[in-house]
């Protein structure tokens, strides 16, 4: 399995994310007797849709220290492609949680609503795409993803597809595509009601070389779990050890369903329109 280093943020943050992927592991790997088992037990999360959570979340392979830096380690969901053509979307309607302080909600309130995030329920973070034709490439950081609007969203989702021989509807419908998968991660956060993902976001990435559908090989991921919480747990001090903080609330976590929702909504609709000019 090709893994890829990512720089492990500084307190509770990178606690929180840190314990996350060893709880995922710990469900992954069925062992009651594990510490981290024992953990996820205590937080009330070691059910079935926490196993159908973990299905989406990449590999996770403990830490490394580098030089003054901690990395996790994780699998990397581009290896394996010849030209991989990526997007980074974060999901929800606010990436900001109830019980942070008044200052930091007020700054991402104002992040929201300058971009797409607050509008459509989710934001482009990054796009990655090749012209297999022409041999080129295009890039687009988090800078450019919120400039979108409601009202050109759509044409990332254009540029994204074209590889120079596939379409967005061709990308997104039939078995194994985009819309599928979507709709399946989808009635998983239905019933999930183990974490609330704040600011987390889906990764997908499709083979850029192909030349039809079927050879795009499209993945989805979740990932970015740095303001993940565990919902009102049975124990609250097992809760607080096994991620860093603070628990969640009950129930659904309807912010990022509804922000999915919404992802799901507009790509349905962006691919039966015709291709408008590129951004």
């Amino acid at each position: 399995m090709h893994q890829q280093m990512r720089v492990l943020q500084d307190g509770e943050r990178g606690k929180r994310e840190l314990k996350f992927y060893q709880l995922i592991e710990s469900i992954r790997s069925e062992d009651p007797n594990g510490a981290e088992n024992r953990e996820a037990d205590a937080c009330g999360i070691s059910d079935n849709t926490a196993a159908l959570v973990a299905n989406w979340v990449p590999r996770s392979y403990g830490i490394q220290q580098v030089s003054d830096a901690t990395y996790l380690m994780l699998e990397d969901a581009a290896a394996g492609y010849q030209l991989p053509c990526v997007m980074d979307i974060k999901i929800g309607f606010q990436t900001w949680y109830p019980w942070a302080n008044d200052s930091s909600k007020q700054k991402y309130r104002l992040k929201d609503a300058s971009t797409t995030q607050a509008s459509l329920g989710f934001r482009v973070c990054g796009v990655l795409v090749h012209d297999c034709k022409t041999g080129s490439s295009w890039r687009a950081d988090r800078h450019w993803g919120k400039t979108l609007t409601a009202d050109t969203v759509h044409q990332a989702f254009h540029k994204f597809a074209d590889n120079g021989y596939l379409t967005l509807k061709g990308l997104t419908t039939g078995s194994g595509m985009l819309l599928p998968q979507l709709q399946q991660l989808a009635k998983v956060f239905q019933h999930q009601k183990c974490w609330h993902f704040y600011s987390a976001s889906l990764l997908v990435v499709y083979e850029g070389a192909a030349r039809t559908a079927a050879e795009a090989r499209l993945v989805l991921k979740l990932i970015d779990f740095a303001h993940t919480f565990p919902l009102e747990p049975r124990n609250t001090l097992s809760a607080e050890s096994a991620l860093g903080g603070v628990a969640g609330p009950a129930g659904v976590d309807d912010n990022f369903l509804s922000g999915l929702n919404s992802l799901i909504n507009t790509l349905q609709a962006a691919a039966q329109q015709v291709k408008t000019p590129s951004l």
